[in-house]
């Protein structure tokens, strides 16, 4: 995976609360080491990011400020939106295959799950 997709799905992360500041912070750190050896597009955006950490260090930016400030860096790769567990629901329907030793006549059964991200 390339380093801007991997920092879009860490900084989606971030956003949704899945990772701390810490963890991003960590991870950005490490990752963002050879940007220089990358192309204009991903020294650009790693910039940014950094701004974004300078902006929250030095200019006593909160942490929903920070958040936001990532939101506008323009990632490729980027998922469409990022969802809160508690405002995404979805189902979807699998076919479960018959059990061995269920009498049921059916081939096939329906399973309805909810996903929440």
């Amino acid at each position: 995976m390339s380093m801007l997709a991997d920092l879009s799905q860490a900084v989606a992360a971030y956003r949704s609360g899945n990772k701390s500041l810490d963890e991003f912070e960590d991870w950005f750190r490490t990752g963002s080491r050879k940007m220089f050896a990358q192309d204009q597009q991903e020294i650009d955006i790693c910039a940014a990011v950094e701004a974004a950490f300078s902006r929250h260090s030095f200019e006593n930016l909160d942490e929903d400020g920070l958040k936001a400030e990532l939101g506008k860096i323009d990632i490729p790769f980027a998922p469409p939106a990022v969802f809160r567990a508690a405002s995404f629901q979805s189902s979807y329907h699998f076919p479960q295959l018959p059990i061995p030793g269920n009498n049921s006549n059916s081939a096939m059964n329906r399973v309805t799950v909810f996903a929440t991200m």
